[in-house]
């Protein structure tokens, strides 16, 4: 591919890119701009924006996107940054004085504009998200070669070395996979196995989060008591999947908690643990989340309006007695923690003493094994299990908790709230209302006035 212009390049010494030769088509140069960017293996487009990725340097980084230091994430594009990557993919030049004659230059400012603001940049790569472990396309396959994946769009950016996942793995294999996944949760309290199973439940949702088409339930780690292990069993979740504990904090102030999940889905989090809830959850920020199929629309800071980004990660919520409200009741699966002593805490009677260390130690062996059962469930045809449907979760449904009961595990569906008037104190508070108002008058229909005055004479 190379640049057309009116005089001979061959002038120009041919250092193998392409050649933009500087003039007043503004057009023109924008386009030849994009084509050589879309060669540049760094650049990616994302959400109507071009972004690359970066990794997290300094602790004032740290605590502006709330992820650990070295952390790789999605950052949008600089005019200084992109000027850079088009100086990398293109060769810039601009005619002298002698017309036979060409010099080097910098890619000017006015093309560098037209770029950044062009919207759409055609064949440059589109990025859904970062992964630095292996995981489930939506044929069944696994992503397992570094570097960006065209299929499910992720990068794959291996933090360590994990097995080879088997091309053809039976039903023996997922059984023995699940027996593993199992093994570090074996210590916890939890009210049912049901229960237990669901933080199986979370880290297959994370490592086959691109295999599924719509939106993803949100999880709670629910406690009778302090020290039962709620936060405890988070990070097994979390340094499973992601190599690290990840832990975020709640906001009673509904735009302070926005903000921080639009900074985690700015930055392409895949999982975001929100750590000791307190009180009612009832939060629209928290619902559009757990309902957003593949897109959410977040405010980026710094800039006007609302911008549409894809939205990969996996909501999980843990707190004492926890009180999801509304329809959040409908989107939840809770894992309860109920220890039956006193002080759960003071427990030394454990299989693993130390279960972050030896989590951490077995992470890629864990992680082959949820990939090993999902795979060997989607090369099964995907057998029908009997666990019925879960709407808003219909392609979820359809492949995480189907191949835990494939594998033998049980149905993980059982660990949702019993119904929304059991769960919902506004919901009993309306019901017993309605069931007591004719108790207000003898007459049929009564007047919200007549309600008042009754109740409130004075």
């Amino acid at each position: 591919m190379t640049a057309q212009a009116t005089t001979p390049l061959a002038l120009v010494p041919d250092d193998g890119r392409n050649v933009i030769t500087i003039g007043t088509a503004l057009e023109r140069m924008r386009d030849l701009a994009i084509l050589a960017l879309s060669e540049d293996e760094h650049t990616y487009q994302r959400g109507g924006a071009l972004v690359h990725i970066a990794h997290v340097a300094k602790d004032d980084q740290a605590r502006r996107y709330r992820l650990p230091v070295g952390t790789p994430h999605v950052v949008e594009m600089s005019r200084s940054t992109l000027a850079c990557r088009l100086s990398k993919a293109a060769r810039w030049v601009r005619r002298g004085k002698k017309e036979e004659a060409f010099y080097d230059v910098r890619p000017d400012k006015d093309t560098v504009g037209s770029v950044l603001d062009a919207k759409h940049w055609p064949n440059v790569r589109y990025l859904v998200g970062l992964t630095d472990a292996p995981l489930l396309r939506r044929d069944g396959s696994v992503v397992q070669t570094a570097g960006y994946d065209a299929s499910s769009g992720y990068v794959y950016m291996p933090s360590e070395a994990f097995p080879r996942i088997m091309d053809e793995p039976t039903h023996e294999d997922a059984r023995d996979a699940l027996a593993q996944l199992v093994e570090p949760l074996v210590d916890f309290p939890f009210g049912s196995d049901a229960q237990r199973h669901v933080l199986i439940a979370e880290l297959c949702t994370v490592l086959a989060r691109a295999a599924i088409d719509g939106a993803v339930p949100c999880f709670a780690h629910d406690a009778s008591t302090r020290g039962s292990g709620k936060t405890l069993a988070a990070d097994v979740v979390s340094l499973i999947v992601l190599g690290r504990a990840a832990r975020a904090t709640y906001s009673d102030d509904p735009e302070e908690f926005r903000k921080v999940l639009d900074g985690y889905a700015h930055a392409g989090a895949r999982l975001v643990v929100i750590d000791n809830v307190v009180g009612a959850i009832d939060s629209a920020a928290l619902n559009a989340y757990v309902t957003s199929h593949d897109m959410i629309e977040i405010r980026v800071l710094g800039k006007t309006g609302q911008h549409a980004i894809p939205w990969t990660g996996v909501l999980v919520l843990t707190g004492n007695n926890l009180d999801p409200r509304g329809d959040l009741i409908r989107r939840i699966l809770i894992a309860r923690l109920e220890p039956d002593c006193e002080r759960p805490e003071s427990r030394t009677t454990f299989r693993h003493a130390d279960l972050r260390e030896y989590v951490a130690r077995s992470r890629p062996r864990l992680v082959a094994a949820a990939l090993t059962m999902l795979r060997a469930y989607c090369l099964a045809g995907r057998p029908a299990v009997g666990i019925g449907t879960w709407g808003s979760f219909e392609s979820w449904t359809s492949l995480v908790p189907a191949a835990i009961r494939w594998a033998g595990g049980p149905n993980v569906l059982d660990a949702r709230p019993d119904s929304d008037a059991d769960r919902d104190p506004d919901t009993m508070a309306l019901s017993t209302l309605l069931a007591l108002l004719p108790r207000l008058s003898n007459t049929a229909p009564i007047k919200a006035r007549d309600v008042i005055a009754t109740l409130y004479p004075h």
